[in-house]
């Protein structure tokens, strides 16, 4: 199926060149992003079909699957009225089609949003043998009215000055992305009040944690392929103690991820998520697993993260699924008593504190409640319910 591009990309910028002939090898019947790229090329495609490619594209963008449409999505796009999903899905052979339950294809338009529904987008494609540090792809190029004159191979500054639409073999990100919150949003994850010590007012407890905001600094993936896709992994014991003082436990992991745009990286922007990754930290324990990567690739072969646990003598292993193509961001534990001091908060602004990993910046906010008595958790063992308190 179509390889998946990794790494990062850039050249000086040239006027690209023209290419007479672009060889294809992938075998017949298989559908391919030429072909997707051909088929929207020879199309009877408007202004206004764009135009509502556009539209979709820029939604995506807002909930987080980058300023991309995936073709996976084209036949439930064509019932809501989109006309450029009934075009192209009538250009293409059904046969080929049925290729897409396996392999997806992305339809990336970088700063869709800045088009100014005149000039018809170049239409560009990855092809199967491009490297993952190709410098130029090949495109078509059209007159004004809409014929394709030449074929060309454009570079990243081209994109930023011409609209184009590159279509790649690429899989639908996995699961709902964190959504962005919007414009005017006040987060009520406030700061608590410290004590001289450091240590939030004792004796407290953290309950919840969130990811704050979040920025991207650098550009893991390779022009043609769009933003960074960065996920985030929280994985701790949920611990059970029995009355006979035995323990068990349950696993928790979750998983979630934010498709960041190339023009939000290069202009820094922060993005204001408040998501709950945690919300029963276990009373328990004192720490959750964290990790962080860029998703460079879901369709190789999955691996898997550890996170060793231990309470009064026992030991919890939890291991989460993760891709073995991925880029790691950062690997660490969190306490609720790290979480709860002044290292989380910025001493300068009183706001909480952004944390730099590879590649990345974020917050992590968190919601806190008093200890309660041991008793409380109906549990023989009284030393339980005051393991995770930080003390005065």
């Amino acid at each position: 199926m179509m390889p998946m591009l990794l790494g990062s990309c850039s050249q000086k910028y040239e006027e690209p060149k023209a290419q007479e002939n672009v060889e294809e090898t992938q075998p017949q019947g298989t559908l391919r992003s030429v072909d997707i790229a051909t088929a929207i090329s020879n199309g009877d495609f408007s202004i206004s079909d764009f135009a509502s490619l556009a539209k979709t594209i820029q939604a995506n963008a807002e909930i987080g699957y980058d300023e991309k449409a995936y073709l996976s999505d084209f036949s439930t796009l064509r019932s809501t009225g989109n006309s450029f999903a009934s075009k192209l899905l009538q250009a293409l052979p059904a046969s080929s089609l049925r290729s897409v339950t396996d392999c997806d294809f992305s339809l990336y338009w970088r700063s869709c949003q800045e088009w100014n529904e005149k000039e018809r987008p170049v239409i560009a494609y990855v092809s199967e043998g491009t490297s993952e540090d190709a410098k130029a792809i090949p495109a078509f190029e059209f007159d004004e009215s809409g014929k394709v004159v030449k074929t060309i191979m454009i570079d990243e500054e081209y994109t930023k000055q011409h609209p184009t639409l590159i279509i790649n073999g690429d899989e639908k990100p996995r699961g709902k992305v964190i959504p962005l919150r919007p414009k005017g949003y006040v987060s009520n994850l406030t700061v608590p009040s410290i004590d001289i010590s450091g240590l939030m007012v004792a004796p407290k407890r953290v309950t919840s944690l969130y990811l704050g905001d979040l920025q991207v600094t650098e550009q893991f993936d390779c022009w043609f392929k769009g933003g960074s896709e960065i996920r985030f992994v929280v994985a701790y014991p949920r611990v059970i103690v029995k009355e006979d003082g035995s323990v068990e436990f349950e696993k928790r992991v979750t998983e979630q991820g934010r498709n960041v745009t190339r023009d939000q990286i290069d202009n820094e922007e922060i993005l204001h998520l408040d998501y709950d990754l945690v919300l029963d930290w276990d009373p328990y324990l004192n720490h959750i697993g964290w990790f962080a990567y860029e998703d460079d690739s879901t369709w190789a072969p999955g691996g898997s993260i550890e996170f060793e646990f231990s309470y009064k003598g026992f030991g919890f292993t939890v291991k989460a699924p993760v891709p073995n193509t991925k880029e790691t961001i950062v690997k660490t534990d969190y306490t609720g008593s790290y979480l709860m001091s002044t290292d989380n908060i910025d001493p300068d602004t009183k706001q909480w504190k952004m944390h730099k990993a590879n590649g990345i910046k974020y917050t992590l906010p968190v919601k806190i409640a008093d200890v309660l008595p041991s008793d409380f958790f109906h549990t023989s063992d009284s030393a339980v319910a005051v393991d995770h308190m930080v003390e005065p």
